[in-house]
């Protein structure tokens, strides 16, 4: 990803750098997507109003283009035109981190944008989508995996046909279920056994003989990329996130089919929150308090994550592909009590992949950084390039200008 000038403002320039920012910058490739834009397609679904947006340079708008939320294929509008990438500044201060976007001097001289990976002295390799340095795998925290995650699904935007599949699915297990509302999902037991789940159905969101009604496991493919074809992988790494409202005695128990066997998380409106994968097992206190809270839970590179309101944990996983992806990879049962969901939504973690054609793992000299692109499949990066960036080509950690609306809508 490249950023290109659109401000020179002197003064103003000036008194940014004092603060320890540069001046503005529009970012001209989508290597960095959906985290990042460059120049884009944008316009509104015909189905369920979810924004679609595909790279200006992966994108035949004379071809149709299919929602990745709710699988319905359309026409672009006749009259679209591209819209410029995402307006960014650079902290020329801010310290060198991983999992940081960071612009940096390319061997071409131009500004390039990536995600700082690997540290100077690593030997970084690649493997079922997740990054390691010197052989161990590189594991994000909660808080991490939110600025690198990919949306697949977004629960408040729905098909407006009656006949339109469902992904969220609210399946009969006693006389209470999941009622959907008008923002998402709530709950209500009429007897202190009543019990319901609520189960996420995948369906491909791309040009496909198959057809939506048909379940899929879920994969890497990017909408960004919309006419781009390639060998797909499997996702292992995907999580829930939720506004939340829980009544004291109400239990939800999120259930992830991974390859590796159910990982199982508990969380409790009684203020206990409980994660389990086969024989481990680990618990927290959390504070439940009044009204909806955020809670994000999942897995993420091997090992199982959570964020209740500012509280997070993590647990890693004894890891073993014993069985095969599921069709159907997260639900949520509901007892005990009152529950409400709220802005639900789906996410996956990066896959990064490493292309046959490239050697099997990069040294880093010293004082040199690994980078990587967020868009995998097009990114120009690390994995493409020797030894690293060296520490003096980097100009600072890259922050993005609020959107009107973005990927997440």
């Amino acid at each position: 990803m490249l950023l290109a000038v659109f401000t020179a403002c002197y003064a103003v320039t000036q008194s940014d750098r004092l603060r320890g920012m540069s001046q503005s910058h529009t970012v001209v490739s989508g290597s960095m997507a959906a985290a990042i834009l460059g120049p884009h397609y944008r316009q509104e679904c015909a189905e369920c109003r979810f924004t679609l947006i595909c790279g200006a340079d992966t994108t035949d708008v004379r071809q149709n283009v299919v929602c990745p939320n709710c699988g319905e294929s359309q026409s672009w509008k006749a009259d679209i035109l591209p819209q410029r990438g995402d307006a960014a500044w650079i902290d020329t201060n801010a310290p060198m981190r991983r999992w940081h976007v960071f612009a940096y001097h390319n061997d071409n001289g131009e500004t390039g944008v990536k995600r700082l990976i690997g540290m100077p002295g690593e030997q970084i390799t690649f493997n079922e989508g997740d990054v390691f340095a010197n052989g161990n795998r590189l594991q994000k925290t909660a808080s991490q995996f939110r600025h690198v995650r990919q949306l697949i699904h977004d629960d408040r935007f729905q098909p407006s046909s009656a006949n339109a599949p469902q992904r969220w699915r609210a399946v009969p297990v006693s006389t209470t279920q999941w009622q959907r509302t008008s923002n998402g999902w709530s709950f209500a037991a009429a007897e202190s056994g009543d019990k319901s789940v609520l189960r996420y159905h995948h369906f491909l969101a791309y040009e496909s003989p198959l057809s939506s009604d048909t379940p899929q496991v879920i994969q890497d493919d990017c909408p960004y990329n919309a006419n781009i074809s390639r060998s797909l992988n499997t996702v292992d790494d995907v999580a829930v996130e939720a506004d939340v409202t829980l009544a004291k005695e109400t239990c939800l128990i999120w259930r992830f089919a991974t390859r590796s066997g159910d990982v199982i998380v508990r969380v409790q409106g009684s203020g206990h929150l409980r994660l389990q994968h086969g024989s481990q097992h680990r618990s927290w206190v959390i504070y439940p308090g009044r009204g909806a809270k955020n809670l994000l839970v999942g897995i993420c590179d091997r090992q199982a994550i959570w964020q209740w309101g500012e509280a997070s944990g993590t647990m890693e996983l004894r890891w073993r592909n014993e069985r095969h992806a599921s069709v159907t990879p997260v639900e949520v049962a509901a007892s005990g009590g009152k529950a409400r969901l709220t802005n639900l939504r789906l996410w996956r973690d990066v896959y990064y992949f490493r292309p046959a054609y490239l050697q099997r793992q990069q040294m880093l000299s010293r004082g040199s950084w690994f980078v990587l692109g967020d868009n995998v499949p097009v990114s120009v990066d690390g994995r493409h390039q020797q030894g690293g960036v060296r520490g003096k080509r980097f100009l600072g950690e890259v922050n993005i200008w609020p959107r009107e609306s973005g990927p997440s809508n």
